[in-house]
């Protein structure tokens, strides 16, 4: 704002500018900023967690705080953001977390052939060797 000058080139006593209060803040304003989560807290497996604290990171970006939980119940995620940030590992994370649950159900699964007999007690149960090239071709689990 300009300032009038009298005829001596000196500023105009005048009224006192208005002087705004500062508003009261909002109850959210008052409430303290929930904390950022850790890599742990995304609900990526251990094993990643730990990769990842052994690279130094030790909190999540702004992107990756917002996709990887997102990525992981299965949702799309499309992310916009400068170089650095994190985009690549928002996106690799929670695909190796998949990659893991997957790998540790398949482990527990153990193929069974149950022939004559039907599935009461006396059926014959074989065990399938996974690298015959047949079953590998209908095994969810089997390497590619």
């Amino acid at each position: 704002m300009k300032r009038k000058l009298d005829k001596n080139d000196e500023p105009e006593e005048g009224p006192e500018p208005k002087k705004t209060q500062p508003s009261k803040p909002d109850e959210q304003q008052k409430q303290q900023p929930e904390p950022e989560p850790s890599f742990s807290e995304l609900g990526l497996d251990p094993r990643l967690v730990q990769a990842v604290a052994k690279q130094n990171f030790e909190k999540p970006t702004l992107v990756q705080r917002k996709a990887i939980p997102l990525a992981l119940k299965g949702q799309d995620v499309l992310c916009k953001a400068k170089t650095g940030s994190g985009k690549t590992a928002a996106y690799l994370l929670p695909i190796l977390t998949s990659i893991l649950k997957r790998k540790a159900v398949c482990a527990t699964i153990r193929p069974v052939v149950h022939t004559e007999g039907g599935w009461g007690e006396e059926a014959d149960c074989l065990d399938i060797d996974r690298s015959d090239s047949f079953y590998r071709r209908f095994d969810p689990c089997a390497d590619s």
